[in-house]
């Protein structure tokens, strides 16, 4: 014991009742395999529903999603992304009620792509020709490039933002069959 006494305060037979580092590194290591690090894992062990999978493969199958939603943020045909969706309308701009709106994620999160795909009869998607590009600042996200001006813009970032607390999966960007369809111009 030094001079300056016990540094966990108290009395110097106290040190007893502090748990030693190699029982703190074995409590930390048992909570870890258990999977009880926090909300991260529980992403990690949920599977994308099928149709969510579905409308990725329709998205990343039409070739101006993967030069222009894509290939923008970093990913490719094949690569893993983490993605969230909404279905329906955004606030504030409406009119499109079954639409599913689809965040895809560039591999540091910091970036991304706001894509849509529509129902189709076949029971798949149509890629729709707009989407938007996506940028993260602090804890908001900002959108671009898509058809609208500043407001609308506000009103996507606005929405991006919101999503971004629903559960977020990961998927393998592989392209869809013959349900899907893509918008023309």
């Amino acid at each position: 014991m030094s001079k300056l006494g016990n540094p966990l305060g108290g009395s110097p037979g106290d040190w007893r009742r502090v748990p030693s580092r190699a029982a703190l590194c074995v409590i930390f290591l048992l909570l870890s395999s258990l999977g009880l690090r926090g909300g991260q894992n529980k992403a990690r062990r949920m599977a994308a529903p099928p149709r969510l999978r579905k409308a990725i493969g329709c998205l990343v199958a039409a070739d101006y999603v993967q030069q222009y939603g894509l290939k923008p943020i970093g990913l490719r045909v094949g690569d893993l992304a983490w993605v969230r969706y909404g279905i329906g309308s955004i606030p504030e701009i409406g009119g499109t009620p079954g639409l599913w709106n689809i965040i895809v994620y560039s591999q540091n999160a910091q970036r991304g792509a706001l894509l849509f795909a529509d129902p189709n009869r076949q029971g798949g998607f149509e890629a729709i020709r707009n989407g938007y590009n996506l940028v993260k600042h602090h804890s908001h996200w900002t959108a671009s490039g898509g058809q609208g001006g500043f407001r609308l813009y506000e009103a996507v970032g606005r929405y991006v933002t919101a999503l971004s607390a629903h559960s977020r999966y990961r998927v393998r960007l592989l392209p869809g069959n013959s349900e899907c369809t893509q918008e023309q111009n």
